[in-house]
């Protein structure tokens, strides 16, 4: 994150949308090398320095070649986190028996009250390498009202039509 220098315009673009409405899906995308994870990174610190007393704040980055670049690894890490924070997943029929892990984060996002989640997801394009179902599964299909993604990723491995602008907000449209 330290290392973004201007970009302002795009940091205030970024900003507003992410703070506009709750329930979106926010794609960043572009060629590698254009400076995509400073400014997911910078945004991330920014938030998670001072974020909204209603807001959780949960970012997580793929990295193709780390054991952590899996669904697996993200779900665990989501549902983890909104569990520290608290919330508590309703549903009294499945008590006690062992939900997957998609279903056991649906569970709590639909438990959130009146608070809301901000997912910040970079390298989108390396998860789907080895899950080129991730986006639809996860971020695409967890589209409850209180919960917003910020997505970044290279425009490959079907990336493009998965975050089509019919089904989400692109950042930098022009790009």
């Amino acid at each position: 994150a330290g290392r973004l220098i201007g970009r302002a315009d795009e940091l205030g673009r970024l900003r507003s949308l992410i703070f506009e409405t709750d329930g979106r899906i926010l794609w960043l995308t572009g060629p590698a090398g254009i400076g995509k994870s400073y400014i997911v990174a910078r945004i991330a610190a920014e938030i998670l320095d001072d974020p909204p007393s209603d807001t959780i704040v949960l970012p997580y980055r793929f990295k193709a070649g780390d054991e952590r670049c899996t669904r697996r690894h993200f779900l665990q890490f989501a549902v983890e986190r909104l569990k520290a924070e608290g919330v508590v997943s309703g549903g009294g029929e499945d008590k006690g028996k062992q939900k997957r892990p998609l279903d056991e984060l649906k569970g709590l996002l639909k438990s959130l009250d009146e608070r809301r989640v901000l997912f910040i997801l970079d390298g989108l394009d390396e998860v789907a390498l080895n899950d080129n179902r991730f986006a639809e599964d996860v971020p695409l299909s967890l589209t409850d009202a209180n919960v917003t993604w910020l997505c970044a990723g290279r425009p490959e491995q079907g990336l493009p039509e998965a975050f089509s602008e019919e089904r989400c907000t692109h950042v930098f449209p022009e790009s």
